[in-house]
């Protein structure tokens, strides 16, 4: 560990202690219940070096969630089946890392949060979907999918069918489960309505 002349350590390593922390005070505690004094005092250092980094707890919040989500590449294959399941098990790895910790929903619902699910949206799981989005595109123009899918409702498909079992039942979603579910959206897709 390198200190600095101060004998504090570097910007670098003090945001990711912070970013550390706030993610396991989520899970124990929520959102509701987070305290910028009590990341501080875990951490060790003053809530103005949390202030200076974040403005406020939900910014916060969004950030500790990033950096432990993955955004992942826009799979390439050349089979839109496989790009779809790669695509999806990225959502997967995502989300087992928010799963239940002794019975917890706690970093769900700071996930889903008004302060926090319009930014996270916005920094984060807009992009996945636009990865989504691409990989169907690319489907159509090398016509393996209808280019009449809907693509949104395609993906929130994949992604509704994670966050149930995983989330709700927590009882996971076997590869072969996705492989047979794409195979059949993929070869019976949903189509986009006349005039919307």
């Amino acid at each position: 560990m390198t200190a600095t002349n101060a004998g504090r350590p570097p910007d670098e390593e003090l945001t990711a202690r912070i970013l550390r922390t706030t993610v396991d005070i989520v899970f124990e505690v929520g959102y509701d219940q987070l305290r910028i004094e009590h990341v501080a005092k875990r951490v060790g250092c003053g809530k103005t070096a949390i202030y200076r980094r974040f403005p406020d707890k939900g910014e916060l919040v969004v950030a500790a969630a990033m950096s432990i989500m993955h955004l992942g590449d826009i799979p390439d294959t050349g089979d839109v089946v496989e790009d779809l399941l790669q695509h999806t098990r990225i959502n997967v790895e995502n989300q087992n890392l928010t799963r239940l910790r002794d019975g917890s929903t706690n970093a769900i619902a700071a996930a889903l949060d008004p302060a926090v699910f319009p930014v996270l949206w916005d920094r984060f799981f807009r992009l996945r979907r636009e990865n989504g989005f691409r990989v169907i595109e690319r489907a159509v123009e090398r016509g393996q999918i209808a280019p009449d899918t809907d693509p949104d409702l395609l993906l929130d498909t994949l992604a509704s069918i994670t966050f149930y079992r995983s989330t709700v039942r927590g009882i996971g979603v076997k590869t072969e489960q996705y492989r047979w579910l794409v195979q059949t959206l993929v070869a019976n897709p949903p189509r986009v309505s006349p005039g919307s």
